[in-house]
C-alpha cells in the first residue's frame, strides 16, 4: 500500500470511521491482520461483488451479472464517497464479528434472501445481517469443530513463528478450542495442530498444557501441503499511518502499540499529501460545504427572480 492509496482513502472516509481502525485490528478474523485497513476494504468489495452476481439469478432468474459490477474499481478513485463509506462501515462490522469476509457477505445476502427483498443488498444493508451472521458463525464452529480456528496465510504456519501479535493471537484462539469439549481426544486435536497443520508451535502447547501430554502427542494424519509462499512481509498493523486513528492517550490498543513513531509519521505525511490535493485536511467536509454555499447562492437567485417579478403596491395593474 502506497502513500497515495492511504490519502485517497482518508480523502473520503468519514474521520469517525478511521478512529475505529486500532481496535478493530486486534479482533478481526486473522487472515486479514496483516492487511491494510485500504487492502482490506479492497477485498470485502471484491468478496461483495462476487456475492453480487452468484446470486443475482435469484432476483433476476434470466438474467446474467456475469458483466455487472456494483462496485467500481479502483475503489477509491472511482467510487462515490457515499457507496465507500457504507463498504468500510460494513467491512468494520464484519471485522468486529471477527469472521471472514466471504462468509459474513453470504450469510448477509442470505439474511436478505429470506426477508424477501427485491433486490440484492447493498453495502448499507450488509451491517443489519450482522445478528444472523454471528448465530451463524457459532454453528458453523460447532458443526466444523477444529477447522473452524484455520486460516489461510502462510505466516501463521510455525515454520514462520515470529512472535508476532497476530500469530500469537491465533495460538490463543486454538488453545480455547482445544480447552473446549470435542468428540476427538486432546491427543489428536494437539496431533492435529501441531504437526498435521502446523499452526499450533510445540513450545506455546508445552507452556499450556505440559511437557507429558506433548510429549504423549502423534502426529494426526499426513501433514497439509505447503504452497509457494513467496516473500512475506513482516507485520505491521493495519491501522498503521491511518490518519485520525492514532490516540494513545485514550485508545489502549494505541497507548500499548511500540509503532506509535512510525503511525504518527505515516499519518502525517498522509494528510499533508491530502492537504496538497485537495487544499484541506478534511475534503469530504469541504465538499460538503460547497455544496450548501451553492444551494444558498441558488436560493438567493431564485428568491431575487421572484422579488423582480413581483409588482410593487403602487403599479397600475
Amino acid at each position: 500500500m502506497t502513500l497515495g492509496d492511504v490519502a485517497a482513502a482518508v480523502a473520503k472516509i468519514k474521520p469517525e470511521y478511521l478512529k475505529e481502525e486500532p481496535r478493530l485490528a486486534e479482533v478481526k478474523w486473522f487472515d486479514y491482520r496483516y492487511l491494510t485497513a485500504v487492502e482490506a476494504t479492497t477485498l470485502f468489495a471484491r468478496e461483495y461483488v462476487d456475492a453480487y452476481r452468484k446470486s443475482w439469478l435469484h432476483w433476476v432468474p434470466k438474467g446474467s451479472a456475469s458483466h455487472y459490477a456494483p462496485v467500481r474499481e479502483p475503489l477509491f478513485v472511482k467510487e462515490k464517497s457515499r457507496k465507500l463509506n457504507a463498504l468500510w462501515r460494513a467491512r468494520q462490522v464484519a471485522d468486529e464479528s471477527g469472521v471472514p469476509y466471504d462468509f459474513y457477505i453470504s450469510r448477509a445476502f442470505e439474511f436478505w434472501i429470506g426477508k424477501a427483498a427485491k433486490r440484492p443488498p447493498a453495502p448499507n444493508q450488509l451491517i443489519g445481517a450482522w445478528e444472523h451472521v454471528a448465530n451463524c458463525w457459532e454453528a458453523r464452529k460447532k458443526d466444523r469443530g477444529l477447522m473452524a480456528t484455520l486460516v489461510t496465510d502462510m505466516r501463521f504456519l510455525n515454520e514462520n513463528y515470529r512472535a508476532e501479535p497476530p500469530q500469537d493471537a491465533h495460538h490463543e484462539r486454538i488453545i480455547e478450542s482445544l480447552r473446549q469439549h470435542h468428540s476427538l481426544s486432546l491427543n489428536d486435536r494437539l496431533g492435529f495442530h501441531i504437526h498435521c497443520h502446523g499452526w499450533l508451535t510445540e513450545a506455546r502447547a508445552r507452556r499450556e498444557f505440559g511437557d507429558p501430554v506433548v510429549d504423549a502427542v502423534k502426529p494426526s494424519g499426513s501433514a497439509f501441503y505447503r504452497p509457494d509462499q513467496g516473500e512475506l512481509t513482516s507485520y505491521r498493523p493495519s491501522c498503521l499511518g491511518i490518519p485520525h486513528a492514532l490516540n494513545a492517550a485514550d485508545n489502549p490498543v494505541c497507548a500499548k502499540c511500540k509503532f506509535q513513531a512510525q503511525c504518527d509519521a505515516e499519518a502525517t505525511d498522509a494528510l499533508e499529501l491530502v492537504i496538497a490535493t485537495h487544499g484541506t485536511d478534511d475534503p469530504r467536509l469541504e465538499h460538503r460545504r460547497e455544496k450548501d454555499r451553492v444551494r444558498q447562492r441558488e436560493w438567493r437567485a431564485a428568491n431575487k427572480v421572484k422579488r423582480e417579478r413581483k409588482p410593487n403596491a403602487g403599479d397600475p395593474t
